[in-house]
């Protein structure tokens, strides 16, 4: 892939990305808090949310692994299964991300 097609793709999957979040964020966040499911399952678990996140996300990246177990044996998983596990995948990092620099920023 040439670096032109490239950047589309980036610009594409920003894109993509940003429409999830804001879905996501109207089914699983409140105004007041971004991260309400999250502190939710921490107060129920008594771990910090930022464990909890990881275990929301642990499935997705175990779906992650069985696709590229797939890849080994030469069965290439569908787009579809590619843009949602690893959409999926994306968002809680970003989420994660926020979520950690949040203690020391806000």
């Amino acid at each position: 892939m040439n670096r032109h097609k490239f950047e589309i793709k980036l610009a594409e999957l920003f894109d993509s990305i940003k429409i999830k979040f804001q879905a996501k964020g109207d089914e699983y966040a409140t105004e007041e808090s971004v991260f309400i499911n999250f502190d939710k399952g921490a107060r129920i678990k008594g771990e910090p949310s930022e464990i909890v996140l990881d275990g929301y996300m642990l499935k997705h990246y175990v779906s992650y692994r069985d696709m590229l177990d797939q890849i080994k044996e030469g069965n290439y998983p569908s787009l579809e299964l590619i843009d949602e596990k690893l959409s999926d995948i994306i968002l809680y990092f970003i989420l994660q991300k926020i979520m950690m620099e949040s203690k020391f920023i806000y």
